[in-house]
């Protein structure tokens, strides 16, 4: 199983519940990071290198995060960690075709009034790319 993660409450769920779903199974708990502005640093002419610095530094930070994440009480020992930087849809279908996971977990966020109606726009393009091959 692939569980996407973001370190919420509603990841630690999506983890417990994939554990309930089908016990003994290997839980791969995915985090896809990103750097904050990378484009607009890109567009404003900020060397590559430096570019690639931060994106280091947001590998060690999400890295970290997913650490302590796993270690928190009433996480499993079976679930392995992966961090990768990329656009999270993409990334996330990328792991389970490489994976050959049988299923992909991912939480939603509660959100009030119309909103409920409406899936994530990650969960929205990965359900939209895997009816598309199909």
């Amino acid at each position: 199983m692939l569980v996407a993660v973001d370190f919420s409450d509603i990841s630690r769920t999506a983890i417990d519940s994939a554990a309930k779903i089908a016990p003994g199974a290997v839980i791969h708990a995915l985090h896809v990071y990103d750097v904050l502005f990378e484009g607009k640093m890109r567009y404003a002419g900020v060397d590559e290198g430096v570019i690639q610095q931060y994106r280091e530094a947001a590998d060690i930070e999400a890295s970290r995060m997913m650490h302590e994440f796993l270690l928190r009480p009433g996480q499993h020992g079976a679930t392995l960690p992966i961090v990768r930087y990329g656009h999270p849809s993409r990334v996330i279908l990328d792991e389970a075709h490489t994976l050959h996971v049988d299923l992909i977990l991912m939480g939603k966020h509660s959100r009030p009034g119309l909103n409920e109606l409406f899936l994530g726009s990650v969960t929205e393009a990965i359900l939209t790319a895997l009816i598309a091959t199909c």
